[in-house]
């Protein structure tokens, strides 16, 4: 595998984690993920 295959595995697995919690109905986990968003300069609305 090379290091940019690595890379974006990386990313899309990270991308995928911030998702799928964004999404949950647990309150604590979803507005911890909305804030990273907003720290990154992430769209969610």
């Amino acid at each position: 595998m090379t290091k940019a295959m690595s890379v974006t595995a990386i990313v899309i697995f990270g991308l995928s984690l911030v998702w799928f919690a964004g999404m949950t109905n647990a309150e604590y986990l979803h507005d911890g993920t909305h804030d990273t968003r907003h720290s990154l300069v992430f769209p969610c609305h």
